[in-house]
């Protein structure tokens, strides 16, 4: 797998860099460039100081910006600054207090500073609103722990496992269970089918998949599956390595892509890119109105390997 490329980042961002150079003066080029920006940190994290500069300014300007602020503060929360973020969440909450998603990470940030009962009193709260976030029991388990109440640790984890998580989270849980169980972990399996490939997949002998529709344009769908598509088609990162999309249920989408680094990042950056993602994915979810939320799998192109899981 290639490693990250910087020149490819800055072509994505190119547009939106030009934008802002033509408009000095429009607050939602600033914003798209710092959406983009940002986004561009899960891989290459020097990124972040950029988007920290970009959001600041926009809030130096307009200081009820709800967007920016929200995006100051998961710049904070990636760089693990939780007093920074604390406050900017609390703010964009006051006005937005059925966003899931942020409450979950301003529970995170309390977490962080050992504010732990306001921790546990965040992850609640998400959880009476959406109790199928499995992110939310993970976290309050883990808030729980550190609490040193084992015990409700343990059955908020068990309900977490209850809910189904996509493969990596399911592991995860699986190895604080089993080490507060005092006992070995369990391998959670990737699916496969009788082929041995992942369910899906074309053989291995027609070139690794059907060719993008339009000599190199990936064919999208309509109405809320398009929605969901095109927060990674539109994504400046992973957005171009993007093959073709394909539906195996009405909320289960695989996303093919080329070349794309996900081994290479970091463990954390990895999490906090598909986290994000995820989150995107949750409020598309509210919108529909679905029953079950939306999965998405990363899928290599290449190889037919699933190397990311989320869903939202």
């Amino acid at each position: 797998m290639p490693a990250v490329d910087k020149a490819q980042i800055e072509s994505a961002l190119k547009p939106l860099r030009d934008r802002v150079q033509a408009e000095p003066d429009s607050t939602d080029a600033k914003l798209r460039l710092g959406f983009g920006v940002y986004r561009a940190s899960s891989l290459i994290p020097d990124y972040a100081t950029e988007a920290e500069q970009i959001f600041r300014e926009i809030l130096a300007k307009e200081p009820e910006n709800l967007d920016a602020a929200v995006s100051l503060a998961n710049v904070y929360y990636d760089l693990e600054r939780p007093a920074d973020a604390i406050p900017l969440y609390e703010r964009f909450l006051g006005k937005n207090p059925d966003e899931a998603s942020v409450r979950t990470d301003l529970a995170t940030m309390y977490l962080y500073t050992k504010r732990t009962d306001d921790a546990i009193r965040e992850y609640q709260k998400v959880i009476a609103a959406k109790p199928d976030f499995v992110n939310a029991y993970y976290n309050l388990g883990n808030a729980y722990h550190a609490s040193g109440d084992t015990q409700k640790a343990l059955e908020t984890y068990h309900k977490a496992q209850a809910l189904n998580p996509p493969g990596e989270i399911a592991q995860a849980i699986e190895n604080v269970v089993a080490k507060l169980e005092g006992r070995a972990p369990k391998v959670i399996p990737q699916a496969v089918g009788p082929d041995g490939l992942p369910p899906g997949h074309p053989p291995l002998g027609d070139g690794g998949g059907a060719p993008a529709a339009g000599g190199g344009e990936v064919a999208m769908s309509s109405g809320p599956q398009g929605e969901v598509e095109a927060v990674f088609k539109n994504h400046p990162i992973i957005g171009p390595r993007v093959s073709r999309f394909e539906w195996d249920h009405e909320t289960q989408l695989k996303v093919w892509v080329r070349d794309f680094p996900m081994k290479q990042m970091p463990e954390g950056v990895r999490t906090s890119f598909m986290t994000k993602i995820g989150a995107t994915l949750g409020e598309l979810h509210k919108k529909t109105g679905n029953a079950d939320p939306y999965r998405a799998e990363i899928v290599d192109e290449a190889t037919g390997e699933v190397m990311a899981t989320t869903e939202g």
